[in-house]
């Protein structure tokens, strides 16, 4: 299997070789301190923002131009959030689209903003764990997931991303990193307080993880 290498903050096509308004909106469900709980993705989904991952409305553009989605595709958005990206491919391109999360919150704000646009024929809300994704293997002509990896084992994660996707077909992601090494306080307050459990990293601690990548198994 090709080597899968997944680049900080802009696009990389990875090929499976196998042939909005910011008004808070009240909650009947959450109190205050669940709020308070919340991380920071879900909080900005509840005041209603609708692209939340790095480069917003441009990095979505380029990865759907480097996908080439086609209307007889089916399409797995990983890590949906709002399901904007997932409703943006079923009404331009006119594929299906099977879109998760593991956030309750995404979810059902996903499933709302789809029935609300008129796309629950093409667009398919559902729970989904990049690490154990319920779906068998060689599924889905293009997977993609837009700020999902830096939460979790991303090696583990790219062969989840890979094993669905289908001989030939295409796997896309974004993601953040540093422009330049931070002072160590900086990302200390930033990863340890602002988004606890995120991994980002510099340039060149990214050209050094695709310099040690091996082929999947």
């Amino acid at each position: 299997m090709n080597i899968p290498v997944i680049f900080p903050f802009q696009i990389e096509i990875l090929r499976a070789s196998r042939r909005s308004s910011w008004r808070v909106r009240a909650s009947p469900h959450l109190t205050a301190t669940e709020v308070a709980q919340l991380d920071p993705y879900a909080f900005l989904a509840l005041l209603g923002k609708r692209v939340i991952h790095p480069g917003g409305h441009r990095s979505s553009e380029e990865l759907f131009r480097r996908a080439g989605f086609q209307p007889d595709q089916q399409i797995l958005d990983v890590g949906c959030g709002v399901g904007t990206s997932a409703m943006a491919i079923a009404r331009r391109f006119g594929a299906k689209v099977t879109a998760v999360d593991i956030s309750p919150i995404m979810l059902a704000r996903a499933r709302s903003n789809v029935q609300r646009t008129g796309l629950t024929g093409q667009v398919t809300v559902t729970y989904g764990d990049i690490l154990a994704l319920d779906f068998p293997d060689n599924r889905y002509d293009r997977v993609i997931a837009e700020a999902v990896t830096m939460f979790v084992d991303r090696p583990r994660a790219v062969r989840e991303l890979i094993r669905v996707c289908k001989p030939g077909g295409r796997v896309l992601a974004t993601e953040f990193f540093w422009r330049e090494p931070p002072p160590s306080e900086a990302r200390e307050i930033f990863l340890g307080q602002v988004c606890p459990g995120m991994q980002v990293d510099t340039l060149e601690e990214w050209a050094t993880r695709r310099s040690s990548l091996v082929p999947l198994k």
